[in-house]
């Protein structure tokens, strides 16, 4: 509520006023409203009102636990209800959603950070909220797509042989049932080795293939390991077929094959 004065506070559902009075002030959520100081700094304050500690130049509401803030030399990082800050520092930040937060790192391009501060490996030029396991994603030639929690991407084939041929390091964001498709993997493989031939006949980038070939080596071996997994899954579903039920397996099967596909 704006009091006479010109300043706000809160006021309880039987009509008692909190004490603080502020220049501005957000709503609820997660139990802490956001509300500006007189200084013009911004901070939050609890359902007695009491204030957090920090003081920043900006913030954002509290969702899933953490809230974003700007801080006072312009980067923005996140704080928890305890009034901890994580530890990375950003050029712009949203808010989380499914254990993801979106960021836009220094250089200017956007990736998504978990609670624990750690950082996917995708880089974007436009990255947006996680929705029931997927967020969409805009690519450096414009694209838009899906990228699901492990850091995969949701690319026709066509799509994926067009980035290989730009960038072979994409080879590791493909999402590991597409391992199963004999014909994907042989034109993805093939793209790969087009690409790595060149960068040893025309540029000689030898540490820079064999990094490559580790990279595609480590993320084949755990798609098939996966596979072989889901295989044994079925098979056992299958001895067992008269006990588990129909539903159950179909389940299964969305499980695996649970990605958005141009």
């Amino acid at each position: 509520v704006q009091l006479q004065d010109g300043s706000w506070t809160f006021v309880d559902r039987e009509g008692k006023l909190q004490e603080g009075r502020y220049k501005e002030v957000g709503h609820y959520c997660e139990g802490f409203a956001w509300v500006q100081l007189k200084d013009g700094f911004w901070t939050f304050v609890d359902k007695e009102g009491k204030l957090q500690e920090g003081r920043y130049l900006g913030v954002g509401k509290y969702s899933e636990g953490f809230a974003h803030v700007q801080l006072q030399d312009d980067s923005y990082t996140f704080v928890d209800r305890e009034g901890k800050l994580q530890e990375g520092r950003y050029k712009d930040a949203g808010y989380y959603s499914e254990g993801f937060a979106v960021v836009q790192l220094q250089d200017g391009s956007w990736t998504f950070v978990d609670k624990e501060g750690k950082l996917q490996n995708g880089r974007y030029q436009e990255a947006y909220h996680y929705s029931e396991g997927f967020a969409a994603v805009q690519l450096e030639d414009g694209c838009l797509c899906y990228v699901n929690k492990d850091g995969e991407l949701s690319l026709s084939l066509e799509k994926w042989k067009s980035l290989l041929e730009k960038d072979p390091t994409m080879f590791e964001y493909i999402p590991l049932h597409r391992f199963a498709d004999e014909e994907f993997l042989k034109e993805i493989n093939a793209v790969v080795k087009r690409v790595l031939i060149n960068y040893v006949e025309k540029v000689g980038a030898y540490k820079y293939v064999r990094d490559i070939m580790k990279l595609i080596e480590e993320k084949t071996k755990t798609a098939k390991k996966k596979i072989g997994q889901f295989v044994e899954e079925i098979k056992t579903t299958h001895d067992i077929e008269e006990k588990v039920g129909k539903e159950e397996l179909l389940s299964q099967i969305e499980d695996f094959f649970d990605e958005k596909d141009e």
